[in-house]
């Protein structure tokens, strides 16, 4: 089994990747497609400056562990509105089927409910089905559907905070 773990990253890293560049210091270890897009190192970026905290202003990267690689990314859309927060993930496309995003989802969603998010959401498109059953793993159940600004059809998938232990207990590493 590959493990996976979460690396924070850091303002410097948030403004190269918000110019579409590998930061320098990750650029031996990470695979291809593994970084966020820009507008999600931007968006992290306003969102520390609109003084949210982290872990709602920054971004994770998906590290595998055994051999130090970074397969991917993810973390938080908004701060917690109301007790809920959105949640956005995506592994390399070299490194998917491994139990990437499944690990690092089961992370995210202990994070957040540690900094006391209530619910976590993530919304998928329905023609995504590797995603659809890594939310599923995560003990998700759909509760709506949208049409998002680009006009495209999104499932809504929610955990709330009574189901956290489902993923504490499959991570009990998690926190040491």
């Amino acid at each position: 089994k590959v493990n996976f773990s979460l690396l924070q990253l850091s303002s410097a890293d948030l403004e190269a990747i918000a110019e579409s560049r590998v930061p320098e210091r990750l650029e031996s270890a990470a695979e291809a497609e593994s970084m966020p897009p820009a507008f999600v190192a931007a968006r992290a970026l306003a969102l520390g400056a609109a003084g949210h905290p982290a872990p709602w202003s920054t971004t994770f990267l998906i590290v595998s562990d055994a051999e130090w690689r970074i397969v991917g990314s993810c973390g938080f859309k908004t701060a917690p509105t109301n007790g809920r927060v959105e949640i956005g993930y995506g592994v390399s496309s070299r490194c998917r089927g491994k139990g990437a995003a499944t690990a690092a989802l089961n992370l995210l969603v202990l994070k957040a409910f540690e900094n006391g998010a209530s619910e976590v959401l993530a919304e998928v498109a329905p023609t995504n089905l590797p995603s659809t059953r890594v939310v599923q793993k995560a003990g998700f159940v759909e509760i709506g559907a949208r049409v998002d600004h680009d006009n495209e059809y999104l499932i809504q998938w929610g955990l709330s905070g009574a189901s956290a232990n489902l993923a504490r207990s499959s991570y009990p590493e998690y926190g040491k």
